[in-house]
């Protein structure tokens, strides 16, 4: 059980350290110092699990899965940025925003990854119908499922209020402080989304939740690539 437990611990925490490496290596121009991207990624971790109790507290079902922790969870992420980076110096570019919103998406999805993954792992057949699979395979697997699709959607939709949230740092005007407000509204409204779908037991629901994230990297790549010149 011990080389499972280990096993399990590193796959699920392993995809959001690379993916925090990659968000960040996409700054290339000036990168943000790890010390400040580690404590958006480790606030973002700290916070995930007040907020998972919170809306534990909500009846289970489409309202809570659909619209309270899409709301509740981008709040969450939204107020780790702010405490970790809101006042430091260092924070002084639209593609800095990017960079801090997705370490502490990261951080919040890498403590998701971790519970799910020692559900799975201590009882697999609480999360998976087939009672031949292995606590290890189960636990491995769940984290590695966490790890490629949901991990990165959590960074995906937190870039959505990322940069407007660099630009009101940086010139607190009212059309920044709504272009923050549509990000944040896009960001719920994708999330939203996602947990709908992760509801459908079908696999073109599984499938649609695949391409979300896909599309939802390329855009923010993208994204990268116009702001850092």
């Amino acid at each position: 059980m011990t080389t499972a437990l280990v096993a399990t611990l590193a796959a699920a925490i392993a995809p959001g350290l690379f993916w925090t490496w990659l968000f960040r290596s996409r700054d290339w121009r000036q990168p943000e110092p790890w010390r400040l991207v580690a404590r958006c990624f480790l606030l973002g971790a700290v916070i995930a699990v007040p907020t998972a109790i919170g809306i534990s507290l909500a009846p289970a079902g489409v309202v809570r899965s659909v619209a309270i922790a899409p709301l509740v969870e981008e709040a969450a992420k939204l107020l780790a940025v702010w405490i970790a980076v809101w006042r430091n110096p260092a924070f002084d570019e639209p593609a800095d925003g990017l960079v801090y919103a997705a370490a502490a998406g990261l951080g919040f999805a890498t403590v998701e990854a971790v519970g799910y993954s020692l559900v799975a792992l201590l009882a697999p057949g609480a999360l998976s119908p087939d009672p031949a699979i292995s606590p290890l395979a189960a636990g491995v697997g769940m984290a590695l499922l966490r790890g490629i699709v949901t991990g990165p959607s959590h960074a995906i939709w937190a870039c959505a209020w990322g940069a407007p949230l660099a630009r009101l740092r940086l010139a607190a005007t009212g059309g920044n402080a709504l272009r923050l407000a549509a990000g944040f509204a896009l960001a719920v409204g994708a999330h939203a989304a996602f947990n709908a779908l992760s509801l459908v037991p079908t696999d073109e629901a599984r499938l649609a939740m695949v391409a979300m994230t896909i599309v939802g990297l390329l855009i923010v790549l993208r994204s990268f690539r116009r702001l850092v010149r």
